[in-house]
């Protein structure tokens, strides 16, 4: 480890902190500005249901595998410590999915079909918009960018092939009974937008050598407006469906569950699985405490299901989220000091 790091750990824990965390405030800046630009279009009537409905899949079918194709260039992520830290990161979103339906259940506030939907905002994270930067920013100094990139990858790709396949298939299959659950099962495999991604992201790195750059280059500026385009449709959405019924406690509890619960769950249940590897926990913390993921409002306007309420969670999960991805910060960054991780 280089002097650098060294005197970078002298630092007070709180101001370095601090100064880590800052240039994520443009990001959140860019978050809140953008969904409140698609809140007013829609309220002056410039963007319409089927507009929104529009956008929101160029953003799934078309600018997410793109950004996931030209965003992975080069790199190798079929690595064990990325899949183990994968496996543990699954394991905490499910849990956490599982604790958050049991007490949506105990409030008897919401249908079964509601709870279902719910509980999955509650272990859905904003992996790609706000943990990937967040990742980069403030491990920078204790590991190698690839790596770093590997990682926060897996940890992207638990919300592409586990929570939002798992979400559209669930909520496409209760409606189907007998055999044709089988064959209702394969077509949303087939047209998952979120599966979709992640093998983009692997064709990504593994054909990247045999790619031009002629080609790349405007798959990355497409993959560019997906936070933008995301973001104003989630706005858009909040102001042109109503929330059918007042949320009340549900709210906090899926909150609660997104913001605390499932910072938990990541950093314990990855420190068991990742073996003493030292970096695997600190990316999960990070990207676990991020909010509710606009992912989640995509794959409620493909659905056709609670575009409010969805909305919803995650305008009074990011904001909330800036205390807890301090804190997450502060403990990365304190971990991270007592342990060599290059």
């Amino acid at each position: 480890m280089d002097s650098g790091f060294f005197s970078y750990q002298r630092k007070p824990r709180l101001l370095r902190t601090s100064a880590m965390l800052a240039p994520l405030i443009p990001v959140f800046a860019q978050f809140i500005g953008f969904f409140l630009l698609g809140y007013a279009l829609a309220r002056v009537g410039f963007l319409n249901r089927s507009e929104i409905a529009s956008l929101n899949k160029v953003v799934a079918y078309i600018a997410m595998p793109a950004l996931l194709f030209s965003g992975m260039a080069g790199l190798k992520p079929l690595e064990l410590p990325a899949l183990r830290l994968f496996l543990g990161m699954s394991l905490a979103a499910l849990l956490t999915i599982a604790l958050v339906w049991l007490a949506l259940a105990a409030l008897r506030q919401t249908g079964t079909r509601e709870r279902r939907f719910y509980a999955f905002a509650g272990g859905w994270s904003n992996s790609g918009y706000l943990g990937l930067p967040l990742v980069l920013t403030l491990l920078a100094t204790v590991a190698a960018e690839q790596k770093l990139l590997v990682f926060a990858f897996w940890g992207l790709a638990v919300d592409l092939i586990v929570v939002g396949p798992l979400v559209y298939m669930t909520m496409r299959l209760q409606d189907v009974r007998g055999r044709q659950r089988v064959g209702m099962l394969l077509r949303s495999i087939g047209e998952n937008p979120f599966s979709l991604s992640f093998l983009a992201g692997l064709a990504g790195a593994y054909s990247a050598p045999f790619l031009p750059e002629a080609f790349r280059l405007p798959l990355a500026d497409l993959g560019g407006a997906v936070a933008p385009l995301a973001l104003l449709v989630m706005g858009a959405g909040l102001a042109l469906y109503r929330v059918k019924a007042e949320l009340g406690a549900t709210l906090w509890v899926v909150v609660a569950g997104k913001l605390i619960l499932h910072p938990v769950m990541a950093f314990l249940l990855v420190s068991l699985i990742s073996r003493g590897d030292p970096l695997a926990p600190l990316v999960a913390l990070l990207i676990a405490a991020t909010p509710v993921a606009s992912s989640a409002y995509i794959s409620a306007e493909l659905l056709r299901f609670r575009q409010g309420e969805t909305a919803r969670f995650i305008a009074v999960s990011t904001p909330l989220s800036a205390l807890t991805l301090c804190l997450a910060g502060a403990i990365a960054l304190a971990l991270a000091s007592m342990t060599a991780l290059r």
